[in-house]
């Protein structure tokens, strides 16, 4: 799967200097994607499986956008692409997900929110609505999680529960205005 990092663009931010003091940020910069990768149960109108799950998240290095620069990326310029494999005669391949453009990425509470995706599903009737995986840095590897249902487009809701780490980097930090750590001056 290849990430969609040409999608992201670094954000100008009307060239002020210190402006990602109010926004959330990842570290390091995921100019070179955070790749996530795991097991997740997940289904559709009493169809279960368990499948091999890729997370990609991508964005430019936003280093210029504070004073004294460090590399980091904004979320609110990062993109994502989402992967199923395996399962029963690989049918996790049949549940796909259109790549989470720019902007359509957010953090808060310790939660990544992946908004407006589109799954297409087996059985057919696919599902929409926001992806919400919950970040957990303190893992050892670190962890996005979720459990939840996605609306149906028609039929049965989408269900997914699992655990996925990041594989690459080898850690890293996510980190949202009001967070202890939210810091657009430290050079991590």
């Amino acid at each position: 799967m290849k990430a969609l990092g040409g999608l992201a663009c670094a954000l100008t931010l009307f060239g002020s200097q210190g402006a990602a003091a109010s926004e959330a940020y990842i570290v390091p910069a995921a100019a070179t994607p955070w790749v996530f990768q795991g097991t997740i149960s997940m289904g559709k109108g009493g169809l279960g499986l368990t499948c091999n799950a890729t997370i990609e998240i991508s964005g430019a290095n936003d280093a210029a956008d504070t004073s004294a620069p460090f590399s980091h990326s904004d979320v609110s310029g990062l993109s994502a692409t989402l992967g199923f494999s395996g399962g029963f005669l690989g049918i996790c391949a049949a549940y796909m997900v259109d790549p989470v453009p720019s902007g359509s990425v957010s953090y808060a509470g310790g939660v990544f929110t992946f908004q407006n995706v589109s799954l297409t599903t087996f059985p057919a009737g696919g599902c929409r609505g926001d992806l919400r995986f919950e970040w957990d840095e303190n893992a050892s590897p670190q962890t996005l999680s979720v459990l939840q249902e996605l609306a149906p487009v028609t039929g049965e809701p989408c269900a997914f529960n699992g655990l996925i780490d990041l594989v690459s980097p080898g850690t890293g930090d996510a980190r949202a205005a009001g967070d202890p750590d939210h810091d657009p001056h430290q050079n991590i």
